[in-house]
């Protein structure tokens, strides 16, 4: 059994973890999408820092990051950002972040996706955090279905219907892991039949920081 890709939210700016962009210019293996943010989203401004640091990337399937607010946010405030991260950092992939899980939404959520494909862009991730209506799977290229610790994922039950999906449409985060708990999280991603995963030491408000070490020495190949 082959297990899931790393799918890591790379919320870390290249000043304040630059061993960890050095472990992403060269990594073993090369992860299979990276969430890039530079200020809850691409910033007000170009960030030269950002741009140096992307420049030695180029292996890495990059998205940037969009926050949707679980739909509150305007179509056209949403496609300015995806295009600022196609013009400023060509960046040609997005995920957008805080969607809602219900089918009321959906709607305006395929609008957003529809707006960012125009824009250019070729990936288009989106993450409830859990599992929402069906309809959100069809419109995005992979969908976040579980971003929760370490102790809710050992007992998270899914839809059986999800396992009608393809396996490169759904990821999973987990966070909260102590470092021996990292691999069986992604073993219990790989027995899911998960197609992107990552599993990380920290913990809330932002467990996705400090990545620096626990990629290389306590997630496996995927």
């Amino acid at each position: 059994m082959t297990g899931p890709r790393l799918g890591i939210p790379w919320y870390v700016h290249p000043l304040e973890d630059p061993r960890a962009w050095q472990w992403l210019a060269a990594p073993d293996p090369v992860p299979g999408l990276v969430v890039v943010n530079v200020h809850n989203g691409p910033g007000r401004g170009h960030d030269i820092y950002y741009t140096e640091a992307l420049r030695d990337v180029s292996r890495t399937n990059l998205l940037g990051y969009v926050d949707v607010d679980y739909g509150q946010r305007s179509k056209d405030v949403v496609a300015a950002e995806v295009r600022e991260w196609i013009d400023r950092y060509a960046i040609t992939g997005v995920m957008f972040d805080r969607v809602p899980t219900s089918e009321s939404p959906l709607n305006l959520c395929r609008a957003y996706v529809l707006d960012a494909r125009a824009a250019g862009a070729t990936n288009v991730a989106g993450n409830p955090g859990t599992v929402p209506d069906a309809g959100y799977l069809d419109i995005f290229d992979q969908t976040i279905v579980f971003e929760n610790t370490w102790s809710e994922y050992r007992r998270v039950e899914f839809p059986g219907w999800l396992g009608g999906i393809a396996a490169d449409k759904i990821w999973h985060l987990v966070y909260g892991c102590r470092p021996e708990e990292v691999a069986l999280a992604m073993e219990r991603a790989g027995r899911l039949g998960v197609g992107y995963a990552f599993a990380s030491t920290g913990n809330l408000p932002n467990p996705w920081r400090g990545l620096t070490g626990r990629l290389t020495t306590e997630t496996p190949a995927g």
